[in-house]
């Protein structure tokens, strides 16, 4: 499941006070990333070292990218695919959502961090967001 920073418990939780989906984490994620296992996540949302950008461009998102589960009480993340291309893209721990500014809003760890090789791909599937 997801871990939240507290930007993104602060979206969430304007969602849930308001009643507004223009308020909540789905309107306000603009960005898939990666990141490396030189990172160290913080509910801060600070400590992130992203996979080099030579090797890959973040996913643009939008609300449009989410789907609501009622019966679950979650929100889940279309699949999003990425192909190294030129290089490898080493060392992947695991995957973040930041909003317009770059604020990180939540964070997805893998285990164990994987290395893909030129023309190899990785798929972040089944990205949900929920309260514990």
């Amino acid at each position: 499941m997801n871990s939240l920073t507290r930007d993104g418990e602060e979206y969430l939780l304007k969602s849930a006070l308001l009643g507004a989906n223009e308020s909540g984490i789905a309107h306000a994620a603009t960005a898939l990333r990666l990141y490396t296992n030189a990172s160290t996540p913080a509910k801060t949302g600070v400590g992130f070292v992203e996979v080099a950008t030579g090797t890959y461009v973040p996913k643009v998102i939008s609300n449009l990218n989410w789907t609501y589960s009622a019966a679950d009480g979650k929100i889940t993340l279309a699949d999003q695919t990425w192909t190294a291309a030129g290089t490898p893209m080493e060392n992947i721990a695991g995957a973040y959502i930041t909003d317009v500014g770059g604020s990180v809003l939540a964070w997805w760890e893998r285990s164990p961090t994987v290395t893909l090789a030129v023309a190899e791909s990785i798929t972040a599937d089944d990205l949900a967001i929920a309260l514990a």
